[in-house]
C-alpha cells in the first residue's frame, strides 16, 4: 500500500516542481534558462545573462551525456541553443563539438560556424577559426554587422595584419549588435510580427519565442 501512493506522489511533485533536479527535463532546463539568458544579453544585463546561460549550459550538458534518451536533443535548434551557452560560459571545446553536431543536422544554421570560429579563436587555433568563419561567411549572408566584422578579422588573420586575440572582441561586439538589432527593428517588408518569434530558430529575430509558438509544444 504505502508503495502505490508513494509513486503518485513523487510524479505529483514532479509535475509541480519541474525544475527540480531530480525529476527535470534537461532539454526543457536549457530551453528555459536560454530564453531568460538570451533577452538579459541582448539588454546587456551580463549578471542575468551569466546565471541563465550557466544553468542552461549545465542542463545541456546533461541532455548531451543522455545520448538518445531525449528525441529532440538531437534537434539542431536544442543543439545550437546548447552550443550558444557553452560559448557564453567559456566552455569552449564544448560549443566546438556541440556546434559540430548542429551543422550536421542543419548545415545552414550560421550560428554553429559562428560560434564555433569564435571558441576557436579562444582555443588559440587559428586554422579552425578562419575555417568556421569563412563557412559563416557563406551562410550567414543576411547579418550585415557580424559579416562586417567577419570579413574583416579573416583578411587580417591572412595578411597576418591581427591576431587571434585581437580577433574575438570586435566579432563578439558585431555578433551582440546584430541580435539586438534584428531585435528591435523591423523590416520595412515584415507584415507577420509572431514571424520573428516563431519558429525554431526564434533567437536570431526576437529575444524571447511567442507565446503560444508550436516550438514550446514540441521541444
Amino acid at each position: 500500500m504505502r508503495r502505490s501512493i508513494t509513486i503518485p506522489v513523487v510524479a505529483l511533485l514532479c509535475a509541480a516542481f519541474l525544475s527540480a533536479p531530480a525529476c527535470a527535463d534537461p532539454v526543457r532546463s536549457g530551453r528555459k534558462a536560454f530564453e531568460r539568458a538570451w533577452p538579459a544579453w541582448q539588454r546587456g544585463n551580463q549578471e542575468n545573462a551569466a546565471k541563465y546561460f550557466e544553468q542552461a549550459a549545465s542542463a545541456y550538458a546533461e541532455m548531451l551525456a543522455a545520448g538518445d534518451k531525449y528525441r529532440s536533443a538531437s534537434f539542431a535548434s536544442n543543439l545550437g541553443m546548447a552550443g550558444m551557452s557553452f560559448y557564453f560560459t567559456g566552455k569552449y571545446a564544448e560549443c566546438i563539438s556541440t556546434m559540430e553536431q548542429a551543422a550536421a543536422r542543419d548545415p545552414n544554421l550560421w550560428e554553429a560556424y559562428l560560434f564555433s570560429g569564435l571558441a576557436s579563436a579562444r582555443l588559440g587555433n587559428a586554422e579552425a577559426a578562419l575555417s568556421q568563419w569563412k563557412l559563416f561567411q557563406e551562410k550567414g549572408t543576411s547579418q550585415r554587422f557580424i559579416q562586417q566584422s567577419v570579413g574583416l578579422q579573416v583578411t587580417n588573420l591572412e595578411t597576418g595584419e591581427g591576431s587571434l586575440e585581437a580577433a574575438v572582441a570586435p566579432v563578439e561586439k558585431a555578433t551582440w549588435k546584430q541580435f539586438r538589432n534584428n531585435a528591435t527593428f523591423r523590416r520595412a517588408d515584415d507584415n507577420e510580427p509572431n514571424s520573428r518569434c516563431s519558429g525554431s530558430y526564434w533567437w536570431r529575430n526576437s529575444r524571447t519565442p511567442c507565446e503560444g509558438s508550436p516550438f514550446r509544444k514540441w521541444i
